[in-house]
């Protein structure tokens, strides 16, 4: 159960798991969290969550919890091999989109009915590998799916964290083994390029387990997700999208987010990029994750209207329009 937030104390979102049996034989796991409808007035908004790569809705609570005033359900499905699934392979980032457009098809009409509300909007969203795989469910199926939200989208890697010396000898050892999947490697990364919160880095919250250990053939094709078909994705959405980065990212690279997202995306009044300039890369475990969550239910509500950055002590994030 996701816990009561600040600004309604009594509240809390009511668990219910679900399951997803893959293509392949294997069990995902899934939560949905709805709100008492008795104490607040009907929305009629729907919210699909996608965490990243090793990432879980378990560590999005930061800004889930905030929007209960604002969002009547979220139903969300860790992707295979993290978060709640830890116990399916993963070899290849194709799965995760099999994974997940399964769900979409066959399980999500399914929950969508059930629900109290009966949703009139559904808002796809999504973290770092979970935003790129928004992007290509958002354009495939874009009457399902009426708004978009990517927190830091992972468009194209920092090159930082993944440099030629760690990418060349891993490339090469991938192209000469015959059997692709046996080959794996620990991303040169841990929980301080993720996150700068204190809470996180001593152990005091749970945060999203690093260094994973991965297959190399999985980090090719994501790698190969991030080229051409990824542009030609986002010129095509339909929905209005809100897209959060973080100047300070250490995984993916924030320049290429932002210039994808004013070159690619349609313009429109409705999107609206918003950018925390000391922010690591899971704005989800950062400091600035409550103003986050508070600018995304204000554009939910009201996407067409620009919101201005609150003044502070110190200034935590700015906006944008397209």
């Amino acid at each position: 159960m996701l816990e009561a937030t600040s600004s309604h104390p009594l509240l809390a979102w009511q668990e219910t798991p679900f399951t997803v049996q893959t293509t392949d034989n294997h069990t995902l796991n899934g939560a949905i969290w709805q709100r008492p409808q008795a104490n607040l007035p009907p929305t009629g908004r729907l919210m699909v969550f996608i965490p990243g790569l090793g990432g879980s809705v378990d560590h999005a609570t930061p800004v889930l919890n905030p929007l209960i005033a604002s969002v009547d359900t979220i139903i969300s499905i860790d992707c295979r091999s993290f978060g709640r699934n830890k116990h399916v392979p993963l070899f290849d980032v194709s799965e995760i989109y099999a994974d997940l457009t399964l769900f979409v098809e066959t399980i999500l009409p399914t929950l969508v009915a059930e629900q109290t509300v009966v949703p009139t909007e559904i808002v796809l969203a999504g973290i770092s590998l979970g935003g790129l795989m928004v992007t290509y469910l958002a354009n495939q199926y874009p009457k399902q799916f009426h708004k978009v939200v990517l927190f830091v989208p992972a468009f194209k890697p920092n090159m930082a964290v993944f440099p030629l010396t760690w990418v060349v000898p891993n490339l090469l050892k991938l192209a000469f083994t015959k059997n692709k999947k046996s080959v794996w490697v620990w991303l040169p990364y841990g929980i301080d390029a993720i996150t700068r919160n204190p809470n996180y880095l001593k152990g005091l919250l749970p945060a999203p387990e690093v260094p994973l250990y991965l297959s190399l053939n999985f980090l090719k094709t994501v790698k190969d997700w991030q080229g051409n078909r990824l542009k030609n994705t986002l010129s095509h959405l339909k929905q209005p999208v809100f897209m959060c980065v973080a100047e300070q990212d250490k995984v993916s690279s924030t320049p290429e987010m932002k210039r994808l997202f004013f070159e690619h995306l349609p313009p429109s009044k409705q999107h609206r990029l918003l950018s925390l300039p000391d922010a690591f890369h899971d704005v989800l475990l950062e400091p600035e994750a409550p103003w986050v969550a508070k600018t995304l239910a204000n554009w939910l509500v009201h996407p067409e209207t620009h919101i201005a950055a609150e003044a502070s002590a110190k200034l935590i994030g700015k906006e944008s329009v397209s």
